[in-house]
């Protein structure tokens, strides 16, 4: 009987890690709970589990019975950005995760919380389990990336919103401030925004204008937004 030439060949661990990013009180944040189990059980970590062969037909399935169990969270969209793999990030074999993003408003995260999910800052985490640190920089680094040119940080806040809020959202997720009479002009400008005739009472007790986004116009657009 042949023997094989290149030694044996185990089944790599395949899983799934969600970096789900929110908007909390100004602050760009992301959803982590405690581990269940080992590695590194009772370490906080991203939402993520095993690809359950037996009834997950595609990756995007995993994910959506990942959060749907882990997290409460359904009808999510999602967006895959990288692999992670190694031999020795899991102790009980070579592993690899692949790395999807979500981008949710925080009153949509209440299943999360009620599930025992928490909040932790994205730029500055803190400790968590296995190389899920890592993982939280590759997204935060795309995000802000994508943010810079693009309508994305328009997805963290409601339906409608005001300017401040608006504004606010950017500099969240670009990390920088923007001036506001250009950032105002350029939303407009571009057709980003429309308005939606209502107003709501500011904390001041000033009355702002509400927008919401303008589906026509939502993507991407020049790089001028930081000038």
């Amino acid at each position: 009987m042949p023997t094989n030439p290149y030694g044996r060949h185990d089944a790599p661990i395949v899983t799934v890690d969600v970096v789900i990013f929110t908007l909390d009180a100004g602050e760009l944040k992301v959803v982590v709970a405690r581990r269940p189990r080992e590695p590194d059980m009772g370490v906080e970590g991203l939402i993520g589990g095993w690809v359950h062969t037996n009834e997950d037909e595609t990756l995007e399935a995993t994910v959506e019975r990942v959060l749907r169990v882990k997290a409460g969270l359904e009808n999510v969209f999602v967006e895959q950005l990288e692999t992670v793999s190694s031999a020795t990030r899991h102790p009980e074999g070579w592993s690899l995760s692949v790395v999807y993003m979500a981008i949710l408003p925080v009153d949509e995260l209440q299943p999360a919380f009620d599930l025992g999910c928490i909040l932790r800052p994205a730029e500055t985490p803190g400790r968590l389990a296995m190389d899920h640190e890592k993982i939280v920089g590759i997204a935060l680094r795309r995000l802000r990336g994508k943010g810079a040119y693009s309508t994305i940080p328009m997805e963290f806040l409601p339906d409608e919103f005001s300017m401040p809020q608006l504004q606010s959202a950017y500099e969240s997720v670009m990390g920088e401030k923007l001036d506001q009479s250009s950032f105002r002009r350029r939303m407009i400008e571009r057709e980003l925004i429309v308005e939606t005739g209502r107003r709501e009472v500011t904390s001041t007790g000033r009355k702002a204008e509400l927008y919401r986004a303008n589906e026509k116009n939502k993507g991407t657009f020049d790089r001028s937004l930081r000038r």
